[in-house]
């Protein structure tokens, strides 16, 4: 079973920055856009934490273009360019909540993914631009889109985790159909972390962990020399709700322009 293999973890000693052959470490981490683990923790028991889920090629786009605007990111779009510009969709999660993210988990027919990205909602910013119970199905940005202040956002995410809530109580341990939390860009802070679920070509943490770290090191220069905690879930054998395992933590490398 893939989730025995979760216990293989490497040790924790990312922290410790060090540099190699092609690789120059920033000296000094933006300390003030880290979150701690038990932030990350903590979050996922109150309030909830965002998952995005990504497909390996893609995934260190998650971490450029975060300060687009809703006209840039259309006119992006439109203009047929690849950089990534468009919607980002979440799934907002919680320890009460039976886990449906999107292709990622026991059970994942297809291709399964093993990489998600962790954002906690109150640092998003000016970017939320649409809050479904139920999965819209969307696409990329809409012609009515526009931004939802953020007082406004934070009142119904609360509002919407509530009714999620009361209906996982109701449907006990069954999944609820997938929720859906639409973002342009990001403020780079709220990205806090990242999830790691085992699927048959990465059974296990170690055999994971490089891809992970090479994502994170092609991100932007906002994010230079952030530290960024990787989790875990499991689940109940009773209630299938998660809980948070600390598998990691990785720091962003400055790469050479060879290696980019």
């Amino acid at each position: 079973m893939l989730l025995q293999n979760l216990n293989a973890i490497a040790p924790n000693d990312s922290l410790s920055v060090s540099t190699r052959a092609g690789h120059a470490v920033h000296a000094s981490l933006k300390a003030g856009d880290n979150s701690r683990p038990e932030d990350i923790s903590a979050a996922f028991s109150r309030g909830g934490v965002l998952v995005r889920t990504v497909q390996l090629p893609h995934a260190h786009k998650e971490l450029h273009h975060c300060g687009i605007s809703v006209d840039n990111a259309r006119n992006l779009h439109a203009s047929g360019a690849s950089q990534h510009g468009g919607l980002r969709k979440w799934t907002l999660a919680h320890a009460n909540l039976v886990p449906n993210y999107f292709a990622m988990g026991p059970n994942v027919t297809g291709m399964p993914r093993h990489m998600a990205f962790l954002a906690l909602p109150e640092k998003v910013g000016r970017h939320i631009v649409g809050i479904h119970e139920k999965d819209n199905a969307s696409g990329n940005v809409a012609p009515d889109m526009s931004v939802i202040h953020e007082a406004d956002a934070r009142f119904h995410l609360n509002k919407m985790l509530a009714s999620l809530i009361k209906e996982q109580n109701v449907r006990q341990s069954e999944r609820l159909e997938n929720n859906e939390v639409q973002t342009v860009g990001i403020e780079p802070g709220a990205i806090a972390g990242l999830l790691f679920y085992p699927v048959l070509s990465k059974p296990d943490w170690l055999a994971a962990r490089a891809d992970f770290q090479k994502v994170i090191d092609k991100g932007g220069p906002e994010f230079a020399g952030r530290a960024f905690p990787v989790f875990t879930y499991q689940q109940d054998e009773g209630t299938q709700v998660p809980a948070l395992k600390l598998l990691d933590t990785l720091v962003k490398r400055e790469l050479e322009a060879h290696e980019e």
